[in-house]
């Protein structure tokens, strides 16, 4: 049975109602003939505008009920973000509608363009709560970070521990081959992983050990071999999680800047008019 999502919830009943909204609403636009055409000042057009304000203002309410609490109401958090992604794509075509699909470059082109770039910024978040809990969950295998850190640890005590009781060529591939991990913004970002040991290198530390020792050898490769891939591993998670904070930081300014645009329209077409 497949995992229902926010999106998905009560089997996309939230997409339903919205494209049957926009289905009423885009019919009504089309059999309406205003004298001058369609656009925002006609009675249509100013219904249409405030039903976009009012979706704008319960979108912005998510983020008060967010910090309010999460399951207090009869919705919990999760699904009030069902009705908040695809109100907000809504907005997409209700505003057009409310102007008439005639955008000029002045100022009231200003909040549909913020708009847009706030429901942009949003379908990707969206994308990315669906897409990378899974990943994270089912990369982990029942290994938590702390615990990833952990092994990592250990591993270098393991090499340490059979380089240091043999000889200087051993201690030297446990030196070798025992790197630091320290991850960047491009690891913690865009996943970039640490590079793995290639095979002609691991090859050539082995060479450098006598017969009697490769046994040895072979131990430290094989731990440090597991080494980079809890590394990378670590570098998947954190990667993951700062890509499902990151965009919160242009979503949420966009959509402030969105509002104010809006304001800003509102008052210059009233207090002008």
């Amino acid at each position: 049975m497949r995992r229902e999502t926010f999106v998905s919830q009560k089997h996309f009943l939230w997409l339903w109602l919205c494209l049957a909204g926009l289905g009423a609403m885009t019919a009504v636009y089309a059999a309406d003939d205003p004298i001058g055409g369609r656009n925002g000042g006609t009675r249509l057009g100013i219904i249409y505008g405030v039903l976009a304000s009012a979706g704008i203002a319960f979108l912005m309410w998510y983020g008060i009920r967010k910090r309010y609490s999460y399951t207090r109401g009869g919705f919990t958090l999760k699904r009030w973000l069902g009705p908040h992604v695809w109100i907000g794509m809504s907005l997409a075509l209700v505003v057009p509608l409310h102007f008439g699909f005639e955008l000029r470059g002045n100022l009231h082109a200003m909040p549909y363009v913020i708009m847009l770039l706030t429901i942009l910024s949003g379908i990707w978040g969206a994308y990315a709560y669906v897409r990378f809990p899974r990943e994270m969950q089912a990369r982990r295998e029942g290994v938590t970070l702390h615990s990833c850190a952990e092994q990592i640890d250990a591993l270098a005590g393991e090499i340490a521990a059979i380089a240091n009781s043999r000889s200087a060529a051993v201690a030297d591939v446990g030196r070798r081959l025992t790197i630091a991990f320290r991850p960047a913004l491009p690891h913690l970002l865009f996943g970039r992983r640490f590079p793995a040991f290639t095979k002609a290198e691991l090859s050539a530390l082995l060479a450098t050990l006598p017969a009697a020792e490769q046994q040895h050898g072979i131990a430290i490769v094989g731990l440090a071999v597991r080494r980079v891939e809890l590394a990378n591993q670590m570098v998947a998670e954190a990667s993951a999680a700062a890509q499902m904070r990151v965009w919160l930081y242009v979503h949420v300014p966009l959509s402030f800047g969105c509002v104010v645009a809006v304001a800003a329209h509102v008052f210059w077409v009233f207090y002008y008019r």
